[in-house]
């Protein structure tokens, strides 16, 4: 079966998920937030930036 990137956008659109694609700087303000001195008492922790997928 072939991969149909309409359909699969559809598809996850009309489930519970985001109804939209992730914008790059919702991903940069996460990355900035763990490069800063404000993450100092977190440690060897896995962030998923999936959208709901995760």
């Amino acid at each position: 079966q072939r991969f149909d990137a309409k359909n699969a956008m559809v598809s996850a659109t009309s489930s519970g998920l985001p109804k939209r694609l992730g914008k790059p700087e919702e991903v940069a303000e996460t990355i900035a937030f763990f490069a800063s001195n404000r993450c100092g008492f977190i440690t060897g922790h896995v962030v998923p930036i999936a959208g709901g997928w995760a």
